[in-house]
């Protein structure tokens, strides 16, 4: 008995070879292959091999038709692959202790391509029906699906040096004392920007697969915060990022560092030690209008003019740093300088970027009434320093912008 093509096929498309092998592509792809050979081919592969799997598997539980959902399904990728995904991935990990990640490259999109593939491959049937492995496969692809989105387990260690007292060195002093142990080791400084305290280093990709370490140190404070984190926590790794970590310590020992705080972990994500406070600053502009900015005619509006004249001097006299990582929600807010920005400032707290007492970030909102401009301020500090801050801000506002302009702060509960 030959292959054959049912009119109205369900729960045995997942018993058959294209979905049996789209679902071994995804699940090698994502647990094995990315962490040995990352390179373009396997970064673009668990989208196509995902793309089919979760198209085939969606119609096959719904009883929908394979047309509809594929349209469905790449709706849905569209949205997960652009900016406006992140509030609902914000959303989604402030809520749950599961967190999800998912990288904008619109390049990704070419994987659409798979969908038709998927939709003609529905109904194909063949003579080998393996029943009994109906329930495991549905179970697998469940788990394939979600864990490709998920932030993985990892093996983590988390280390805090202290400057001695009075005698804080600079940061370039101390990463040069640092890359003089790693780079013999075969790391490489993948992030390393000379005018700020943060710098992360890739390497060691041989038998161990990538290993990456994240320093952060703080000048008024003296401590360096450091990161060395492994996505394949087995007792191989966990050993070597060990003897790394004690590595690093000694040789700072020479500048005087003493080792305060050292944790290691297995984990999903780390939470926030303190529950972070936000403010929002709203400046409603009447006669203003952003959207002649993205035919590149600039400003039109004075009032818009002044208000980002303000904020550029406050985040120049707080020392923000910009990340070019986009926040942006609407098309106008990617033509106004000072959007799409997160900008972090104040004492640091961690060995990551972000990891600072405040992060502030500008989006705007045109409507027929009008512009808003929104200044939102997350204060991570433990004295809820972040309010004054605000106030301060709202003060330069009301100064500078026309009376007619309406100035408001609250605090987000």
């Amino acid at each position: 008995m030959g292959p054959q093509r049912l009119r109205r096929p369900a729960l045995a498309v997942l018993i058959q070879w294209p979905f049996l092998l789209a679902l071994l592509v995804l699940l090698a792809n994502d647990f094995y292959l990315k962490q040995h050979f990352a390179n373009a081919l396997t970064g673009k592969l668990s989208d196509f091999a995902g793309l089919f799997v979760f198209a085939q598997f969606l119609a096959a539980v719904t009883g929908a038709q394979i047309r509809r959902v594929c349209w469905i399904t790449a709706g849905m990728f569209v949205f997960w692959k652009s900016p406006a995904a992140s509030p609902f991935i914000a959303y989604f990990n402030s809520q749950f202790p599961l967190r999800i990640a998912r990288v904008i490259d619109y390049g990704d999109l070419f994987a659409l391509g798979i969908l038709p593939v998927a939709a003609k491959m529905y109904s194909y049937r063949s003579a080998w029906q393996p029943n009994a492995i109906k329930i495991p496969v549905t179970i697998l692809t469940v788990f394939a699906i979600t864990a490709t989105s998920t932030i993985p387990t990892r093996y983590h260690v988390s280390l805090i040096l202290q400057s001695p007292q009075g005698h804080y060195a600079g940061a370039e002093v101390i990463y040069q004392k640092v890359e003089a142990m790693l780079y013999p080791l075969g790391f490489k400084c993948d992030d390393c920007e000379l005018s700020t305290s943060y710098r992360r280093y890739v390497g060691a990709r041989g038998e161990l697969g990538p290993l990456r370490l994240k320093f952060n140190y703080d000048e008024t404070s003296g401590n360096l915060f450091i990161a060395l984190e492994t996505f394949e926590p087995t007792p191989a790794h966990q050993a070597y990022l060990d003897d790394l970590s004690e590595k690093i310590s000694k040789t700072l020992d020479g500048e005087g560092f003493t080792r305060t705080k050292i944790v290691r972990s297995l984990y999903f994500f780390e939470s926030d030690a303190i529950k972070p406070t936000h403010w929002t600053l709203s400046m409603s502009l009447p006669s203003a209008n952003i959207l002649p900015m993205c035919a590149g005619k600039g400003y039109d509006d004075a009032e818009v003019r002044k208000a980002f004249v303000v904020l550029h001097k406050f985040l120049a006299d707080t020392g923000a740093i910009y990340a070019l990582d986009g926040a942006c929600q609407n098309n106008q807010d990617r033509c106004t300088p000072a959007m799409c920005l997160h900008n972090y400032f104040g004492q640091v707290t961690g060995p990551n970027r972000w990891s600072r007492f405040f992060e502030l970030n500008t989006q705007g909102y045109t409507g027929w009434g009008g512009t808003t401009l929104y200044i939102r301020l997350t204060d991570r500090s433990p004295t809820g320093a972040g309010e004054p801050l605000m106030r301060e801000l709202e003060a330069q506002m009301r100064t500078a912008l026309n009376p007619s302009v309406i100035v408001s702060l609250q605090q987000e509960k």
